[in-house]
C-alpha cells in the first residue's frame, strides 16, 4: 500500500520476457589462459575426488558383505557391528564427495564460461578417440568403395 492508503501495483515478473544479456568484458589472453589452466586444475581435482568416491562405494559394499556374513552365515556379532558401522560411514563419505564434485564440475563450467570457451564443446581424450574412430571407418570404406566394392571373396 502506498501512503494514502491505495494499493499499488507492483510491475510483474513475466516468464516470457527474455533475460537481460551482458557483454562480457575484455579479457586479456593472459587472464584468459590463468581461468583455463585453473579449470583444468579443478578438473584434475575432481577426477581424484571421483577415485574416493569409488572407495566410499566399496567400503559400502565390505559392510553390506559384512552383514550378510552375519545374518546368512552365524558370523560373530561383532561383524554385524563393523559392517553397519562401515555402510554408514562409506554412505556418508560417498554422499558428501557426490555432492562436492557436482558443485566442483558446476564451477569448472562457469570457470570456462567465464573465459568464454563452451563447455559442451571441449574435446575430450574419449571424444578425441570417437572421432579418430570414425575418421578411421570413413577411410576404410571410401577405398572400398574404390576397388569396386568387392571385399576379396
Amino acid at each position: 500500500m502506498s501512503k494514502n492508503g491505495k494499493k499499488t501495483q507492483r510491475p510483474s515478473s513475466s516468464a516470457d520476457a527474455p533475460e537481460p544479456t551482458y557483454a562480457a568484458p575484455p579479457m586479456s589472453d593472459e587472464k584468459r589462459h590463468a581461468l583455463i589452466r585453473e579449470a583444468d586444475r579443478q578438473t584434475q581435482a575432481i577426477m581424484r575426488l571421483e577415485v574416493y568416491k569409488r572407495i566410499g562405494y566399496s567400503v559400502v559394499a565390505v559392510g553390506a558383505l559384512m552383514v550378510y556374513a552375519r545374518v546368512w552365515q552365524s558370523a560373530a556379532t561383532w561383524v554385524l557391528v563393523l559392517g553397519v558401522a562401515l555402510m554408514v560411514l562409506g554412505g556418508l563419505f560417498s554422499a558428501v564427495l557426490y555432492k562436492g564434485i557436482k558443485n566442483g564440475k558446476k564451477n569448472v563450467r562457469h570457470i570456462l564460461e567465464a573465459a568464454g570457451v563452451d563447455p559442451d564443446a571441449v574435446r575430450t581424450r574419449k571424444s578425441a578417440k570417437a572421432e579418430a574412430d570414425a575418421d578411421g571407418d570413413v577411410e576404410k570404406d571410401e577405398a572400398g568403395e574404390e576397388d569396386g566394392g568387392t571385399d576379396g571373396r
